[in-house]
């Protein structure tokens, strides 16, 4: 329920035929939407913003993946069994945003063990929560 919240909050200003069915059934389970700060969108990608002190990407695997999220192979081949089937999939990732502190002790931290990401993208690839929609009720929104 907090995924499709956060999704929903991201994406209420659009009207992105995807974006208002996830603001719909958002509605239709009384969920909370918060309002998005630092929203920037990626036309036939996705969107990311700031919601409630995270970080949320809504958008298709492609874009998710550009923002360091890992699929396994179980949820790729979900992902793609859906879209063989005419549907669109949403995929959200969500991550704390870190204090500038804590961003800098986690790229010494990173730096130290031989990895080479940057703070963001650590926390990306470490915390991302990917979920397809569809499974939640989306199931049957045609692509568009």
């Amino acid at each position: 329920e907090e995924l499709i919240s956060l999704a929903a909050s991201a994406e209420k200003s659009s009207d992105h035929p995807l974006a208002v069915a996830i603001v719909n059934l958002a509605n239709e389970r009384g969920l909370a939407l918060h309002t998005p700060r630092n929203a920037t969108s990626r036309p036939g990608y996705g969107i990311q913003c700031t919601v409630q002190n995270r970080r949320v990407y809504v958008g298709n695997k492609r874009y998710l993946k550009s923002m360091g999220a890992q699929f396994g192979e179980k949820l790729t081949k979900k992902i793609e069994a859906m879209q063989a089937s005419g549907h669109t999939v949403a995929c959200v990732g969500v991550s704390p945003i870190q204090s500038s502190s804590s961003a800098a002790a986690a790229a010494a931290a990173a730096e130290g063990a031989g990895g080479g990401t940057s703070p963001s993208e650590g926390d990306m690839l470490d915390v991302v929560q990917s979920q397809i929609l569809g499974v939640l009720g989306l199931a049957d929104t045609p692509r568009s």
